[in-house]
């Protein structure tokens, strides 16, 4: 491969400025090495990552939008190129916000469930038994996908379950309710044995490389929707009727006492997914 390619030097430009998780690292590379590639095949072909100009930003954005691409999708390419912009020196370049450049903002609340279950069917066609054991995790409790590979399964004791590498460094716990959150932890112990759901000869970027390879060789994708599923079915346990998302009643259609319990269910719910915000839930349940 050529380095004078810009795509090449967009991932060098990651390699030398390891900032976030491991997860936010591969994502953004990801995301710049395609952006390089769009410009690069648009013409751009002797454009460096120091060259970057308001031209090329309002090029990609055209492209993003006549390819009707989500606006959540383009904020967070938009985002990847003004952490680019701001390693050559040039944040100016971009403005400072998406409105500007012609983006709707990301709504809030959901209109439309992205919850989605983990069935038998699907976990026969899972052929990597730590993906697998990641997967069962991820529906039973509503963890992160990074945080499913990340786990120390063994370090959960007495009835909770400890996540202790989570997104901005939070640790929680969480309470071993049900046999199904049973069964996926033991199930997580005897895999993992003393370590993460990482095999000792791996580290977590290439164990995430695989867990995407086997997840959409056995035809799953978007694995948040089990992050959603869990919300929604643990709203359903605490309040006994479904979330607004799956035909419940709507917080302005509650009586005072209802919005009150409805309320302290959701706080609940987003702390155990490691949120802590009441307003992110209603991305998970709706209004």
């Amino acid at each position: 491969m050529s380095k004078h390619r810009l795509d090449w030097q967009l991932k060098q430009l990651c390699f030398a400025h390891k900032e976030g998780s491991y997860a936010t690292q591969h994502d953004r590379q990801a995301m710049l090495e395609l952006i390089g590639k769009e410009l690069r095949e648009a013409g751009y072909k002797k454009m460096t990552p120091s060259s970057l100009k308001p031209k090329h930003v309002e090029f990609l954005v055209k492209t993003w939008k006549g390819n009707e691409l989500s606006p959540g999708t383009i904020k967070n390419r938009l985002s990847a190129v003004r952490w680019w912009a701001a390693k050559v020196g040039k944040p100016a370049i971009i403005p400072r916000t998406n409105k500007e450049l012609g983006v709707d903002e990301r709504g809030r609340v959901a209109t439309e469930s992205k919850g989605k279950a983990l069935s038998d069917e699907m976990l026969k066609k899972v052929s990597n038994e730590y993906v697998s054991a990641s997967l069962r995790l991820q529906e039973a409790f509503g963890l992160r996908k990074e945080e499913s590979i990340k786990i120390f399964p063994n370090a959960s004791k007495r009835g909770v379950l400890c996540i202790t590498k989570s997104k901005g460094g939070r640790a929680r716990t969480l309470e071993i309710r049900t046999n199904k959150q049973k069964a996926a932890l033991d199930n997580a112990q005897r895999v993992a044995g003393g370590g993460a759901l990482i095999p000792p000869s791996l580290n977590y970027v290439e164990q995430l490389n695989i867990f995407k390879g086997v997840t959409s060789a056995a035809g799953i994708c978007n694995v948040h929707g089990f992050r959603h599923f869990y919300a929604q079915e643990r709203y359903k346990s605490i309040m006994g009727s479904e979330a607004s998302i799956n035909g419940g009643a709507k917080r302005s259609e509650m009586s005072p006492n209802d919005k009150t319990l409805s309320d302290a269910a959701r706080m609940l719910i987003s702390q155990e997914l490691g949120h802590g915000r009441i307003d992110v839930i209603a991305a998970y349940l709706g209004s």
